[in-house]
């Protein structure tokens, strides 16, 4: 786990630039890869370049290591 220490905190980031990771809600395996960190006094956002090369902002609770498909059956 990587940290960034500003004078008032210790703000740990879960992923590093080049990390590789899926979204959390994706319906298909998409791989994206950590292209920037923005970090404020309210904690870190993780800029993601996705395979149709356009980047996007996303909170650290929205993307895995791992891509996790929904089990779920709708009825």
């Amino acid at each position: 786990m990587i940290t960034v220490e500003t004078p008032s905190r210790i703000i740990p980031l879960r992923y590093d630039l080049g990390d590789i990771v899926y979204h959390r809600l994706a319906d298909e395996r998409r791989k994206g890869m950590v292209t920037g960190l923005k970090i404020d006094p309210g904690g870190a956002m993780y800029y993601v370049t996705w395979p149709d090369h356009m980047e996007h902002q996303h909170f650290e609770c929205e993307l895995s290591t791992e891509f996790v498909p929904d089990y779920e059956v709708s009825g």
